[in-house]
């Protein structure tokens, strides 16, 4: 994610989301960076996500409102794997702390 700031990877985020990031160090994946969503409950990732694939109104408006964010997200998705065949998106829920 070389040209990705440290300010755009925590500013495209809304309401109850944590975007942090890692690269990996050694490894299958070592030089390839993990970007994820931290969503603080189901209720929050279905409010901005109601359905896999799908976008809510209200995640379309947070962008619209904070163009910053949109364009940190862009910058993001041409980056990332994104919608692509290697997308290796996944939700997971935390079972332990």
């Amino acid at each position: 994610m070389s040209g990705f700031r440290r300010r755009d990877r925590t500013v495209a985020h809304g309401r109850g989301v944590e975007s942090p990031s890692s690269k990996g160090d050694r490894g299958v994946r070592a030089g390839k960076y993990l970007v994820f969503l931290e969503i603080e409950s189901l209720e929050a990732r279905d409010w901005y996500f109601p359905r896999p694939g799908e976008e809510s109104e209200e995640f379309t408006r947070f962008f619209e409102q904070h163009p910053e964010a949109a364009a940190a997200l862009e910058k993001w998705q041409k980056l990332s794997p994104f919608g692509s065949q290697t997308n290796v998106s996944t939700d997971y829920v935390a079972v332990a702390e």
